[in-house]
């Protein structure tokens, strides 16, 4: 699975990088005037050790392998974070973005502190659903926020994320425009999708709003309509 290959188009966009290496793809003024779509983190080194020593777990193949490469990713708009190592907790300098710390994660997480064996991975920026590694039989599963419950499986992590980029690459334009405006979750998310295009503004108008509204007219659409599109 090559991820960088798989979001490839983006790059037509615009790209920059950090001086740490980091790549930032799609540059996306419609959010804000410094923000890019995805953002690949890149790795110091010793990323595995790091994990494996303050975690106290072993980290499976296909997790090295990516660790090798990604300290760490942001996709498309940070509907999927996965998590790596922060060298730093300030957040003042956006030209120096850094991931989510894992370690942090983890030692926060009441799932990975009563199982071990289930790593947090990632979340889901919609509604802050959580992604764990099944370090156990290696699969993905997705802990759906407003459930309290994993719901939602992919065999491997390789898998889970070629098919989930898919998916969200059928959801957005080339620009990387979420409109019209749907869950980015792979399941549920109506309950924030009907807060988003109901809620009350004074300033700030996003930019998928009056497009999304539209369409919903036009075809007639309810929130649930639209997210099961």
């Amino acid at each position: 699975m090559n991820l960088e290959e798989l979001i490839k188009n983006y790059e037509t966009k615009g790209m920059d990088v950090q001086e740490d290496g980091t790549k930032k793809i799609g540059k996306a003024e419609f959010i804000a005037p410094l923000a890019y779509i995805h953002y690949l983190f890149k790795p110091k080194g010793d990323e595995v050790q790091i994990i494996q020593e303050q975690l106290g777990i072993s980290l499976p193949v296909d997790l090295v392998e990516f660790y090798k490469k990604y300290n760490g990713v942001w996709l498309f708009n940070s509907a999927i974070t996965i998590l790596g190592i922060r060298g730093a907790f300030s957040r003042s300098n956006f030209e120096n973005i850094q991931p989510f710390d894992i370690i942090d994660a983890n030692n926060r997480s009441k799932i990975f502190r009563q199982d071990d064996t289930k790593l947090k991975l990632g979340s889901y920026g919609w509604n802050g659903s959580e992604i764990f590694y099944n370090l156990l039989n290696n699969e993905i599963e997705y802990f759906e926020k407003d459930s309290k419950a994993f719901s939602f499986k992919w065999k491997n992590f390789n898998v889970f994320l070629n098919d989930e980029i898919l998916r969200l690459k059928k959801l957005h334009t080339p620009e990387g425009k979420n409109t019209p405006f749907r869950p980015t979750v792979p399941i549920g998310g109506v309950d924030v999708l009907e807060r988003m295009l109901y809620k009350e503004r004074k300033n700030y108008i996003p930019y998928w709003l009056e497009e999304t509204k539209a369409f919903m007219k036009k075809h007639n659409l309810t929130a649930q309509d639209l997210a099961e599109l």
